[in-house]
Order: structure tokens, then sequence, then C-alpha cells
């Protein structure tokens, strides 16, 4: 929980456009990320599996400009 707003901070922080980042913590210790973008985008996401202990998951997204 401690590292949400790190999460946040650094995603809001990129040089993406993100018109806002908001993220929660559910009880069964999964951070759900709420990102609105400010053009029409593409979200292109994949799994990248457990970590060296197997106790964390990481899953993947980046957003792409839709072609006009």
């Amino acid at each position: 929980a401690k590292g949400i707003n790190y999460v946040i901070n650094q995603i809001s922080r990129s040089n993406r456009d993100f018109s806002y980042v908001t993220g929660t913590l559910t009880s069964e210790k999964t951070l759900n990320l709420k990102i609105k973008t400010k053009q029409d985008s593409i979200v292109k996401d994949f799994y990248a599996g457990p970590n060296s202990k197997g106790d964390a998951h990481c899953f993947v997204f980046d957003f792409y400009l839709k072609n006009k």
C-alpha cells in the first residue's frame, strides 16, 4: 500500500499525454489504476508473469495515439 503513490507519481510524470492517473488497492492486494488520456489512444497490454518469488505479478500496458 505504501508504494501506490510512488507508482501513480511515476506514471503521471512520464512523458505521456495523461489527463490524470488514480489508483486503489483492493483487499486482495491488487492495484487498480484509472488512467485518462488527453487524446484518443489505443492500449496495448500483456501479462509479464510473476516475480522471481512468485508472490507478485506484472501486467504491462502502453498507449498509442489512434491514427486519424
